[in-house]
């Protein structure tokens, strides 16, 4: 359990000093958490599996398949492949239930689970489970410093050690020095690796947590580290490597060629999105393949047609999200297309 005394540490709490304690199981969940709240962000559309249920107070209920908790290649079709998954979520979700938050100030103390609750239907193979507003907070401004393609490939690292470098090395340049016993504690290997004598084994903590991860990073990631211990092992110091191989191309091609909205919409039309449906512009670049694809696709005129529909859709539902539009305008595309 930790103290919290104001918003910024409580937010910057799990993903600093307690992320440290998740299982891969654990993180996978949150990134899930991290990658549903980012989309929703940037108004783009979720799996269609997954649901989302907000209350009142923005406490929010997640719905979601057990395939979006795996990592590729994990066996969820097999008597035994379901029973070993039973037990995984079951145990990183009741640890997540169980890690507490305390945050206080003058006025109010509080304490917070990472979740309050959650269901697994082992038959149906659906996960539900409940985060505090707070947490949601965290999240949603932890999702704003991590790239699609960067979540995808924290997800699918096989180990926590490799995971929690990758969080640390991540998007940084600048080498990072640690005492060697703050990094015990951080990874919470105070009680392994220890010689007969009682004293850390610090030989076998870089064989077993430091090198394992690196090599790890090293064969998929686009930010891995090299490292040099003091001759005492007191001190470690950490330097992020960038590997380029490992880098989404295409992400930073997209990025360039969103950068101007007006080349697959027109300046009314980039108002209509913004100031009738609630887009931003941010959201309408996030959905620029989808906007090229229609320009390319549709008549000239479409978009006419398209937003007499919205509006329609609009009058009926009285609101709808930017995710709902772009589902309207998919089901016409997709529409237009099967007629051809």
């Amino acid at each position: 359990m930790a103290k919290s005394t104001n918003k910024l540490q409580f937010q910057s709490y799990i993903f600093s000093t307690a992320k440290y304690s998740f299982s891969v199981y654990e993180k996978r969940i949150l990134y899930r958490m991290i990658e549903f709240e980012q989309r929703m962000i940037n108004q783009q559309a979720l799996d269609k599996a997954v649901k989302i249920d907000s209350n009142l107070w923005g406490d929010k209920l997640y719905t979601v398949p057990m395939s979006l908790l795996l990592s590729s290649g994990e066996d969820d079709e097999t008597k035994e492949g379901k029973s070993k998954n039973n037990k995984r979520f079951i145990d990183a979700l009741t640890a997540l239930q169980d890690k507490k938050v305390v945050y206080e100030d003058d006025e109010v103390y509080g304490r917070v689970g990472v979740i309050s609750q959650f269901e697994f239907k082992k038959r149906d193979r659906f996960v539900t489970w409940k985060a505090d507003n707070k947490i949601v907070e965290m999240i949603m401004d932890f999702s704003k410093g991590w790239r699609a393609y960067e979540l995808k490939v924290a997800f699918n690292l096989q180990s926590a050690y490799a995971m929690r470098f990758y969080e640390m090395v991540g998007n940084k340049t600048s080498k990072i020095a640690y005492k060697t016993s703050d990094l015990i504690k951080l990874f919470e290997l105070e009680n392994k690796y220890k010689q007969k004598s009682g004293k850390t084994n610090y030989k076998s903590i870089e064989t077993y947590v430091i090198k394992k991860a690196q090599e790890e990073l090293d064969k998929v990631s686009p930010y891995t580290f090299t490292y040099k211990f003091s001759k005492d092992y007191s001190t470690i110091e950490i330097t992020p490597v960038f590997q380029s191989q490992f880098s989404n191309a295409k992400y930073e091609r997209d990025k360039m060629k969103k950068e101007n909205l007006l080349d697959v919409l027109s300046q009314k039309e980039v108002d209509t999105f913004i100031n009738e449906f609630g887009f931003t512009e941010q959201g309408l670049k996030n959905n620029y393949e989808l906007l090229e694809d229609c320009k390319k696709t549709l008549p000239e005129n479409y978009s006419f047609f398209l937003f007499q529909e919205i509006r329609s859709v609009m009058q009926k539902r009285k609101k709808i999200s930017p995710a709902y539009v772009i589902g309207i305008i998919k089901n016409n595309l997709n529409a237009y297309k099967s007629q051809k």
